[in-house]
C-alpha cells in the first residue's frame, strides 16, 4: 500500500495559467476593462444604431470606451484592446496595422504575446 500519492507533482495539469499563456478569445476582449470599442463612421442609419446599441450594452456590462473612427488613436489602439464594428476595419489607421503587424510585440498585463510571420498577413 502506498504512503502519499502524487498528482502531477510538475504541475503540468492543475494550475493556473498565467496571462501571457492563454489565447485570445472574445471573452479577453470582453473583459478587459479598458478595452475601446470603435463605431465606424460610414455606415447606414439603421446598422449606425445596432452598432451602437451594441457597443452600449458591451460598455455597460463590461466596461470601455467607445470611440468613433475619427477619434481614435494610433497610440490608443497599441496599448489597448481593440472591438471594430462595421467597416471601421477599413480605416486606414486599423487596416495599416492589420496588413503589416510588427514582426513581434510584447505586451504588459492583460495583453496577449504575438510573434507574426508576413506570409498570410499581406507582408
Amino acid at each position: 500500500m502506498p504512503l502519499t500519492l502524487s498528482i502531477d507533482p510538475a504541475s503540468h495539469l492543475f494550475r493556473r495559467l498565467y496571462p501571457q499563456e492563454i489565447s485570445p478569445g472574445l471573452n479577453v476582449l470582453l473583459e478587459d476593462g479598458e478595452k475601446i470599442l470603435v463605431l465606424p463612421e460610414k455606415a447606414d442609419e439603421e446598422s449606425r444604431k445596432i452598432y451602437a446599441d451594441l457597443a452600449s450594452m458591451v460598455q455597460k456590462r463590461k466596461g470601455g470606451k467607445i470611440l468613433s473612427e475619427k477619434e481614435v488613436t494610433e497610440d490608443q489602439i497599441l496599448n489597448s484592446s481593440v472591438m471594430l464594428f462595421g467597416d471601421s476595419w477599413k480605416n486606414p489607421l486599423f487596416s495599416k496595422l492589420v496588413s503589416r503587424p510588427p514582426e513581434s510585440r510584447s505586451a504588459e498585463r492583460r495583453q496577449v504575446a504575438c510573434r507574426w510571420r508576413s506570409r498570410g498577413w499581406g507582408g
